[in-house]
């Protein structure tokens, strides 16, 4: 992609661009993943399902979470 085709994408309105983000996004979760699992990212994920599985973890709801990190409108 070159600056000039950036550009007038980065100048579209807030809509159309949501539409680009919402199609590529699609695009890309339709794609087969290939590649390395690392052992890192295994032993998170196992350390995280046992503080689940014992009952460590505390989950929040989503109302809980949207009025923490969402931007309430201006009135």
């Amino acid at each position: 992609m070159t600056n000039t085709e950036l550009k007038k994408l980065l100048n579209l309105p807030r809509n159309e661009k949501l539409k680009i983000v919402h199609t590529l996004w699609d695009n890309i979760a339709k794609e087969k993943v290939q590649g390395t699992t690392y052992p890192e990212h295994i032993e998170v994920i196992k350390k995280r399902l046992k503080k689940i599985r014992s009952g460590k973890t505390k989950f929040k709801n989503w109302e809980t979470l949207k009025n923490k990190y969402i931007e309430k409108p201006q009135i």
